[in-house]
């Protein structure tokens, strides 16, 4: 192009700095506008979860009205920063669409008084516009996908923050794994609170040996599931040791400690999946003999084989 005419090239090429001021303030404007907009999303997931998880809390103590207007206030900021992106791709974007037509227009119209006062040839103006009309195609599409961009990397940074997280509580390494079989378990004045200057547990001290059963009593509060929980390692103790085996649990594999363990959490949470994938979910390799023995331990035993039945039943019915 530029060996056709000088003149209509620097013309054309005028719109670059226009372009790039434009897609520098779009990226400065448009990333944190959509950045928060994401962010008020996933607030709004939030107290939606809440208030569906805890719906019979919700319900128990009257508070429907409490949670609808947290969540249309929580919404209503959502929407404010919506609009927010949306006037910031509103000003940028056509902007960033017009800046090349208008560089055309210019180009052809300059070219075209040349062309009138023999300056350039006619064949020269056809071959620069033709030239030129090639090149407003791609710009104009590298100009969307400037703003596109922007709202993409809003959501890959917000996927970042979660993949780029890492535990807290780390294996030592040289951590060892806990040998097989029944292994004791050894609390040493224990000292742990969820708030440093808050502690749940202080001066606990416990010995269980293979074989034994131990039942802790307490009220609500008093650190039941909190010994459950430092047990696999969920926490670090504060002060003290938790020992299985004989292994402090801060020496051992995570793997081999949360493997030699059995917990039964106080909420109840089942897979999509059949009932016997959900039984031996910690032993995925446990035979028949051993999941029915687990289904009579736990008392289950009767209403799998009594749901079965039912099912058999009603599949007999509609195949009939």
């Amino acid at each position: 192009m530029l060996w056709l005419s000088p003149v209509l090239t620097l013309i054309a090429l005028a719109i670059a700095p226009v372009l790039w001021i434009i897609a520098y303030r779009s990226r400065r404007d448009l990333f944190p506008a959509n950045w928060a907009a994401q962010h008020e999303e996933g607030e709004v997931a939030g107290v939606v979860e809440a208030a569906i998880t805890g719906v019979r809390v919700v319900k128990g103590f009257g508070q429907e009205e409490r949670e609808l207007n947290r969540l249309a206030g929580q919404a209503r900021q959502l929407f404010g920063a919506r609009m927010r992106s949306v006037r910031l791709t509103a000003r940028y974007a056509p902007a960033l669409q017009a800046v090349p037509a208008i560089g055309q227009v210019a180009a052809l119209a300059l070219g075209g008084v040349l062309a009138l006062h023999h300056q350039v040839t006619l064949g020269t103006f056809l071959a620069f516009t033709t030239y030129l009309g090639q090149f407003v195609g791609p710009v104009r599409s590298f100009a969307t996908l400037l703003t596109i961009g922007q709202q993409a990397r809003a959501s890959i940074e917000r996927v970042m923050e979660v993949i780029d997280t890492r535990p807290t509580l780390t294996e030592a390494p040289d951590a060892v794994a806990l040998p097989d079989g029944p292994l004791s378990i050894e609390l040493e004045d224990v000292r742990f609170g969820y708030d440093d200057d808050r502690p749940v547990l202080d001066g606990v001290s416990l010995t269980v040996r293979p074989g034994e059963t131990l039942a802790l009593v307490g009220t609500a509060g008093s650190g039941k599931s909190t010994i459950a929980q430092l047990l696999p390692r969920f926490y670090d103790v504060q002060e003290g040791a938790i020992r299985v085996g004989g292994l402090d649990v801060r020496a051992t594999t995570t793997d081999s400690l949360r493997r030699a363990m059995a917990i039964a959490f106080e909420d109840s949470f089942l897979f999509s999946d059949s009932v016997r994938a959900n039984i031996a979910y910690g032993r995925p390799d446990a035979t028949e003999a051993e999941v029915i023995a687990a289904a009579r331990t736990a008392q289950a035993d009767g209403f799998i084989s009594a749901s079965c039945r039912t099912a058999m039943t009603r599949s007999s019915a509609s195949r009939a």
